[in-house]
């Protein structure tokens, strides 16, 4: 076949090929038109450390509660930042060797809060009441679970050795101070171990069911495989770890509910969900 012969074949199939494949559908949406709104960013705050979350507390849109990694609750009161931190709760957190806030790349540290429905209901038993989320250093036996909660009872595949815990703190907010949370209320309502730094899930929040929810994010490491999982699969996939969950239970101290027909948890403080979907043998019922 002649090289022109050639090129006009070719030249055939290129526009039989734009005829089928590149066809103009027919049913497109219309084009988006432009709109009048405008987005802007306006500066509230500056000088925190690593800011991740803020929230309203409940019935006070005037006053913001600023979630900061290092380990502190700002306030920011009618649109200004507060100079003393309603809370500090960095020596909870570890050493520097454990958490270096000076490392953008750390996902350590404080990272969820919530506060309770009742927490501006004096009738409540959640009245002036809120739960943070964050890591802390891990000690043998000081955990709820020690994840991942293997069915042989192990600590995690191989030899692996836990490095930090993840824990959920309940706090009292000041009885005469709205911007102020009560260190010695402290009270540790859940926790879990586990390996790897990184992945470490942050927001908990209350649902309509009044009951608190918490991801957890799956432990860390990559490709669902290493130290911190359980193969095969990795850890969310397996419901014998809190890893990799979206948790569900009521953090009050089940003392302050005790008509309740939810179980008490192994640790007694808190309870779990009797319509929680996984009740199975050795499955993190939370």
């Amino acid at each position: 076949m002649s090289s022109k012969r050639t090129l006009v074949m070719m030249g055939i199939a290129i526009a039989a090929m734009n005829s089928v494949v590149f066809a103009q559908p027919r049913d497109l949406l219309p084009s988006i038109q432009k709109g009048t709104l405008s987005i802007g960013l306006h500066t509230v705050a500056s000088g925190l450390g690593a800011p991740n979350y803020a929230i309203n507390s409940p019935g006070d849109p005037n006053r913001l509660f600023v979630v900061e990694q290092k380990g502190e609750i700002r306030v920011v009161e009618n649109n200004t930042l507060l100079p003393t931190p309603a809370l500090n709760l960095s020596s909870t957190l570890g050493n520097t060797t454990f958490f270096n806030p000076g490392n953008r790349n750390d996902e350590r540290g404080f990272l969820g809060l919530a506060f309770h429905p009742g927490y501006d209901t004096p009738s409540s038993p959640g009245y002036r009441t809120m739960y943070t989320f964050s890591s802390a250093p891990y000690t043998s036996g000081n955990v709820t679970y020690e994840a991942p909660n293997t069915p042989n009872n192990a600590l995690f595949p191989g030899t692996a050795t836990p490095t930090i815990r993840m824990v959920v703190n309940e706090w009292k907010r000041d009885a005469t101070n709205p911007n102020v949370i009560d260190p010695s209320s402290r009270r540790e309502v859940f926790s879990y171990a586990k390996v790897a730094s990184n992945h470490n899930g942050g927001t908990i929040a209350f649902g309509p069911d009044g009951y608190m929810y918490l991801g957890t994010g799956d432990g860390g490491n990559a490709n669902d495989v290493g130290a911190s999982h359980i193969e095969p699969g990795g850890n969310a996939v397996n419901l014998n770890t809190p890893l990799g969950k979206m948790l569900r239970f009521d953090p009050l101290n089940p003392a302050l509910n005790p008509t309740s027909s939810d179980a008490v948890s192994s640790n007694g403080q808190y309870r779990i969900p009797a319509a929680n979907p996984f009740q199975g043998t050795n499955q993190v019922k939370e």
